[in-house]
């Protein structure tokens, strides 16, 4: 590990220094840019410690945090690759194409259904 590095524990102790709360039925507490990105730094600096990069500089781990009190929540199904290694890294596994579009065809239909709902919200009565 490098010197360079921020230690762990100044990362999570800048995270957590300010406790939020709810406010009393009004929504989810309160979360800055800067909240989100203390704990990006986190999560990314365990995953560094965990993982060595891949030959391109990525990890192995995507990550992304959303703010819900800005953004709705991610509607999307994880899509697994065609083919890859399992858990264990001892056989290789062929994902069932059918599963793969059926997954695809989940995610088309969320956001179908999402875009729906806001053209509703635009005109109520129908285009």
């Amino acid at each position: 590990m490098s010197s360079d590095k921020p230690h762990l524990a100044a990362l999570i102790n800048a995270f957590l220094k300010d406790h939020r709360e709810c406010g009393g039925g009004n929504g989810w507490a309160l979360i800055t840019n800067d909240d989100l990105s203390k704990l990006r730094a986190i999560i990314y600096e365990l995953l560094e410690r965990k993982c060595d990069l891949d030959a391109d500089g990525d990890l192995p781990v995507q990550v992304k945090l959303i703010n819900r009190r800005l953004f709705e929540p991610m509607h999307s199904h994880e899509i697994p690759y065609r083919e890859h290694w399992d858990e264990d890294h001892e056989n290789y596994v062929r994902v069932n194409p059918g599963e793969r579009l059926r997954l695809m065809a989940g995610n088309v239909r969320t956001a179908a259904d999402r875009l729906d709902t806001e053209i509703q919200c635009f005109h109520p009565d129908g285009p």
